[in-house]
């Protein structure tokens, strides 16, 4: 509904404008987290790609921006070990701070990204670079935490409110 409404009133401005929306790694590949969680980012991703098509014309940018492991309430809740763990799957071995999300959208949003549309721009010390790497090691944490089992889970994004996992029975 934002894109809808903001678009309406973007179309008027000769010089263009930026919509960006918020994704998240977990919606870039099978098994990036919670189904429903990883579906409905995925979703995101595709509407900013379908969107920047769509508005192209009028010098409108759609992009979207996917956090990686960022030092929110909600990851600052887990154990110290589920840091170690996410640190261990980056190149860069450190949580990201919400001033990376900061940043990474007052380029998009700037005229400096003048030519960039249809992107998702990934925040994420280079988690995703090694995907195999990052299904893995949210396997492992979660098998960690609650044995080898197949499981399912909701994410409450970066609420602080804490997720919920549990097996799935047949």
């Amino acid at each position: 509904m934002g894109i809808k409404h903001a678009s309406k009133v973007m179309k008027t401005n000769p010089n263009g404008a930026s919509i960006i929306n918020t994704a998240s790694i977990a919606g870039m590949s099978g098994g990036g987290g919670p189904q429903a969680y990883s579906a409905a980012k995925a979703a995101v991703i595709n509407l900013s790609q379908t969107t920047a098509l769509e508005l192209g014309e009028f010098k409108i940018r759609v992009n979207s921006i996917s956090p990686g492991a960022i030092s929110t309430p909600l990851l600052n809740g887990l154990s110290e070990d589920w840091d170690d763990r996410i640190k261990g799957l980056q190149p860069i071995e450190e949580l990201g701070q919400p001033l990376d999300i900061a940043y990474a959208a007052l380029f998009l949003a700037s005229n400096e990204s003048r030519f960039v549309t249809g992107h998702n721009l990934c925040v994420d010390g280079g988690l995703t670079v090694d995907r195999t790497g990052l299904i893995k090691g949210m396997r492992e944490a979660a098998a960690a935490e609650l044995g080898d089992t197949r499981i399912s889970g909701m994410s409450m994004g970066s609420t602080g409110i804490e997720e919920t996992l549990r097996e799935i029975e047949d």
